[in-house]
């Protein structure tokens, strides 16, 4: 069909406009020149579309980190395969701060090539900072995206309970009325109880049964998935597959499959060895896909892999010191921890000491490093009323550009190449959040090795594979 249709427009301009090919380069110019162009374009366009069968692309997702992507990250992807062959893969993945609210260990873009490159069709990003937002939000931001993206009907997650009835049936359970009363009611009765503790106490006194399920990261996450989708009244099918490998702090590899944690760990293990960090590749290479360690390499020549959570100390502290309770109180996920805070920010000389300083039974680690993150980029407490307005391409295949082409048919969800973009967006809600992004991807390149601009990542666009 465009063996035809090029001669066809060639021919169509040659007679319109001239009677011998000089005159028709002269007389019409480079406007008719690019006019023709343009036409070709278009009609590769119409035919990407068509081999669509002018239908959405059935796409299964995974809302993810990959920080990094290791061994069982690419098992989860051949096992969508063994299990959907007829579908494409698409990856929502958190940007420049995960959702342990601490810096990724390589950027967003290095990692989505990482996931491109094993299989993933298209990657997104779950924008900060719903990226690393508690698990109720940070699922809810991703389940709200998903829902805007024509033919995605299947969410796969990994879980340590991979019974995806009982996994929906302690959702449900979670979000009636009679549950909020109830951890209404033992929360005033248990001060000194985290959160996450009274919640699964209520659990367990409405049902009856025993919920030790909800103490696991990953069920945790898993039921906040479930919970997003029946909340949000989604079409999105939950499928769960058992996790392979060690638990997710597991910081003891097994054959090959290790933990992020782990990985991570070596990394940092070797850093303060006073290694150069020109050997992260052979450290890590047992736990990552070959295909992705040329990536890393190029990564660490940029100064943008290894990248640690402590890199920002000083910046954190500095900001921690110059608040105001008053201030704090408007920041998220900081309430009742604002005078700790400002206290232990003074008196301690890294964030590690200030996180552990401010835990406590009721107050998590990962609430108060949530706290202390948001501290810094001041992210408001108004944030949880919020949905994602916006996403912005991370990598694509050919597949991944078709299921492109349906979302930019769809209503509520933006969908930019480039950060830039956002930026400029005349939707005030986009620009807002865009602009906040902005700043969390700047104060990243801080914490990065390599001597990079505030703006670097506004600059960047995806990987075409």
């Amino acid at each position: 069909m465009i063996i035809i249709a090029i001669p066809v427009i060639i021919m169509y301009n040659y007679r319109k406009y001239a009677v011998d090919m000089s005159a028709f380069l002269t007389t019409t110019g480079y406007y008719t020149i690019i006019r023709i162009l343009l036409q070709y374009f278009f009609i590769i366009y119409s035919i990407n579309i068509l081999n669509c069968g002018g239908k959405f692309i059935n796409t299964a997702a995974i809302i993810c980190e990959y920080n990094p992507f290791h061994n069982g990250h690419m098992l989860q992807i051949k096992k969508i395969r063994e299990l959907f062959p007829d579908k494409a893969i698409l990856c929502l993945m958190s940007g420049n701060f995960v959702q342990r609210a601490e810096v990724a260990v390589a950027d967003k873009y290095t990692r989505a090539k990482c996931a491109a490159e094993c299989g993933a069709n298209l990657v997104l990003e779950l924008p900060f900072p719903f990226s690393m937002m508690s698990a109720e939000g940070f699922a809810a931001a991703g389940i709200s995206i998903l829902n805007r993206i024509p033919g995605v009907d299947t969410l796969v997650f990994g879980a340590e309970n991979d019974d995806s009835e009982h996994l929906m049936e302690c959702a449900k359970i979670l979000i009636s009325p009679l549950f909020k009363e109830v951890l209404h009611s033992e929360l005033e009765k248990n001060p000194s109880l985290s959160y996450p503790a009274v919640r699964q106490l209520a659990a367990e006194l409405i049902t009856g049964k025993s919920f030790d399920m909800m103490k696991k990261p990953n069920n945790i996450l898993a039921i906040e998935y479930c919970k997003a989708i029946i909340n949000s009244g989604s079409v999105i099918m939950p499928a769960v597959h058992a996790r392979s490998g060690p638990d997710y702090y597991s910081l003891s590899p097994d054959e090959g499959i290790s933990s992020a944690t782990y990985i991570r760990h070596l990394l940092s293990s070797a850093e303060l060895s006073g290694g150069d960090g020109k050997n992260c590749s052979d450290i890590i290479s047992r736990f990552v896909p070959a295909e992705t360690l040329p990536i890393l390499d190029e990564a660490y020549k940029k100064g943008l892999f290894p990248t640690f959570a402590d890199s920002l100390d000083k910046l954190i502290l500095f900001t921690a010191r110059t608040q105001t309770p008053d201030k704090l109180k408007e920041v998220y996920s900081c309430d009742s921890l604002e005078y700790l805070i400002i206290k232990n920010a003074h008196s301690c000389s890294t964030v590690k000491e200030l996180i552990d300083e401010t835990r406590s039974k009721r107050f998590t680690e990962s609430r108060v490093r949530r706290a202390v993150l948001s501290v810094l980029l001041n992210i408001s407490r108004r944030v949880v009323n919020e949905t994602p307005s916006y996403t912005v391409v991370l990598a694509a295949d050919i597949t991944g550009r078709k299921i492109l082409h349906s979302i930019k048919k769809a209503e509520g969800l933006h969908v930019f190449t480039k950060p830039a973009h956002a930026l400029r967006s005349k939707d005030p809600n986009v620009s807002f959040q865009a602009v906040r992004a902005f700043n969390a991807d700047s104060t990243y390149t801080l914490a990065c090795k390599g001597s990079l601009v505030g703006d670097y990542f506004t600059k960047c666009g995806p990987f075409v594979k």
